[in-house]
């Protein structure tokens, strides 16, 4: 499985360091933040807090259950989820796509990544400890990309829709679950997440808006309080005659 992964990168290292269980290609490189949210998650006790409070998150916004059961992977699918925090959807990822499929979690924070190393236990699920905003990986490389609760916490978040877009195959499908600016009292709510905990909260219409702009054209969006479901399909390439 190891191997795998390490064929499907750009740049593969020379001596690959998977000695926490996932593959670390930052290092005791700095980790820059984006502000409050994401300092949370990077340390110890916010990955245990995030961890925790995923059951009760599931329960109360149907747009994260349904994130899932829109995923159409399957048994051989090769999948990127970008920003997989503790594991907990990826390695459900990883139960959909067996016993031949690949699954690649991509996060920053070492204490999310020792939870999900920790959490799951397939064969076909592997880790790599990197900026997910940057997926190190070669052009067309998976035929579908999720990312849950992430986007909202890169620097660019529209950089990095570039970049999951840059690695997903044609025909490939994007999933996405990110928050968005709600209405009444949600907007109080969302106006404190992106001034104090900096997070950029999505206008409903922003993310299938910038899909449509980058030559997407089968977009669909789900919108429930300050909560978005996005899922689309990138483009098949032509066939040339």
């Amino acid at each position: 499985m190891r191997d795998r992964v390490l064929e499907l990168l750009s740049d593969p290292p020379a001596e690959p360091d998977w000695s926490r269980g996932y593959l670390d290609l930052i290092g005791g490189q700095p980790v820059a933040s984006t502000g409050a949210i994401q300092s949370l998650w990077l340390g110890p006790i916010g990955s245990a807090f995030y961890a925790n409070a995923l059951p009760f998150w599931s329960r109360l916004t149907d747009e994260y259950r349904a994130s899932l059961e829109l995923l159409e992977a399957v048994d051989g699918s090769t999948v990127l989820d970008v920003g997989c925090g503790p594991g907990t959807l990826t390695a459900r990822i990883g139960e959909l796509v067996q016993p031949s499929g690949l699954v690649v979690g991509l996060d920053v924070s070492e204490p999310m990544l020792t939870r999900a190393v920790h959490a799951t236990g397939s064969e076909n699920v592997a880790y790599v400890r990197v900026d997910a905003s940057l997926p190190p990986f070669e052009d067309e490389t998976f035929d579908a990309v999720f990312s849950s609760a992430a986007l909202q916490l890169f620097e660019d978040p529209f950089a990095a829709l570039d970049e999951l877009l840059r690695v997903l195959r044609p025909g490939g499908q994007l999933v996405l679950f990110t928050p968005c600016r709600g209405r009444g009292p949600f907007r109080i709510v969302s106006s404190v997440l992106a001034s104090v905990g900096g997070v950029a909260m999505f206008d409903p219409r922003e993310l299938p808006a910038a899909l449509k702009a980058r030559g997407i054209t089968d977009v669909r969006q789900r919108v429930g309080g300050m909560f978005q479901l996005v899922d689309a399909y990138k483009q098949a390439t032509p066939s040339r005659l």
